[in-house]
């Protein structure tokens, strides 16, 4: 809502005990400086940046570190020589993505070197904010690393976003085919940049998922599966099942066709997560028979707390995808408000590049685009099914 904030008082706050404290007001300082940056700087914007600068260099916290990373570069966007080296060099993978998507504000040189350097880093989330950095250089240069790192990475989420990059700048509908691309930045002339007639969305990709759950293909090999249990899943369809049986027997086609290397967790929830293991797991025929008899065997019921069940999930290193089976409602936990949830998530999951995909059962119109906005902001999807 609307309001002047005495920045001296948030400033002040920056040192709360607590880490989410610190991260949410460094969000703040970052937000309000987009808003009005001469008048942020005006109103105390020195003692601001001392203070995020300690934070992005000295929090315990790799979360506070890159938003307070963010904060800095929003209030300094302006800065014609932005410091790199000590974000691009931090050990916390969090903070090298801040760098990244602070790079997107950085003069183009700086920029493509920026990205360069860290497109083959260890960790898919540095990587994914570097795909997304090369991308808006839009030059031959950087659409031969992307092509290249497409050759080379192993993640498929990665890869698809890659795909997509590539698309929006060729304006071709093409997918998983390096030799195509490959040859296409071949002839490229070195003063190419893509007009603004070439770019479109990225294609609908239907069929080259690990596989597909209620008509979505799930883009993933290192996927956490939450599973609404509030209410509606027990309520009786027309053919006299509960959706519970129907999303048995949906999930059970969806593990059995991943492909042993992919890794997955299944997590219920009601008013709090009940994962089933404690992290991913490899997609063998034990652990696929093991997870499905638990998933059968689980009767919890209440209210619908996603917030929180997505806050379990994104605990494990390994996940790059959230795959979310809900009646699109959250009904329970602090934080029920889609409208409100949405720069949330976007927020918390900036740094992790994690991509939330729904399917979303009997949902309304309206609970349908308040998590197309969610979904596609992580860049995932969404899909709506009917199970009536």
């Amino acid at each position: 809502m609307p309001a002047v904030f005495a920045l001296g008082e948030v400033v002040k706050r920056l040192s709360d005990k607590d880490a989410d404290m610190r991260r949410a007001l460094a969000w703040t300082l970052e937000r309000l400086a987009r808003v009005d940056p001469a008048g942020f700087k005006a109103r105390g914007g020195v003692p601001a940046l001392t203070a995020l600068g300690h934070l992005s260099g000295m929090d315990k916290d790799a979360g506070v570190r890159a938003a307070a990373a963010r904060a800095t570069g929003a209030i300094e966007a302006d800065k014609a020589e932005p410091i790199l080296e000590p974000l691009l060099a931090d050990k916390a993978a969090d903070v090298r993505c801040a760098a990244l998507i602070d790079a997107l504000a950085w003069p183009a040189t700086l920029r493509f070197a920026a990205a360069k350097r860290l497109v083959s880093d260890p960790a898919a989330a540095v990587r994914a904010q570097a795909i997304e950095t090369l991308s808006s250089c839009g030059t031959k240069d950087a659409c031969a690393l992307l092509v290249e790192r497409l050759e080379k990475e192993t993640s498929l989420r990665l890869r698809w976003r890659i795909v997509a990059e590539l698309q929006k700048l060729s304006g071709s509908d093409l997918e998983l085919n390096v030799p195509f691309w490959r040859k296409w930045v071949e002839g490229l002339d070195d003063a190419w940049h893509p007009a603004t007639g070439e770019k479109q969305a990225p294609k609908e990709v239907k069929e080259q998922g690990t596989t597909v759950f209620l008509g979505l293909p799930v883009l993933s090999d290192r996927v956490a599966i939450l599973v609404d249990f509030s209410g509606s899943l027990w309520e009786k369809r027309a053919d006299g099942k509960t959706r519970k049986e129907t999303a048995d027997e949906e999930l059970a086609k969806l593990l059995r066709e991943l492909p042993p290397t992919a890794k997955f967790n299944v997590i219920p929830y009601t008013a709090k997560p009940f994962p089933w293991e404690k992290s991913l797991v490899p997609a063998t025929k034990e652990n696929v028979a093991r997870a499905l008899d638990a998933f059968v065997k689980c009767k919890e019921s209440g209210k619908g707390n996603v917030w929180d069940a997505i806050e379990l999930a994104i605990t494990d290193p390994e996940v790059d995808s959230l795959l979310i089976l809900t009646d699109g409602a959250p009904t329970g936990g602090h934080h029920w408000n889609l409208e409100l949830m949405e720069p949330l998530l976007h927020e918390r999951l900036r740094f992790r590049k994690i991509a939330i995909d729904a399917v979303l059962v009997d949902a309304k119109k309206f609970l349908q685009e308040r998590w197309r906005a969610i979904c596609e902001g992580t860049g995932g999807r969404v899909q709506a099914v009917e199970m009536k």
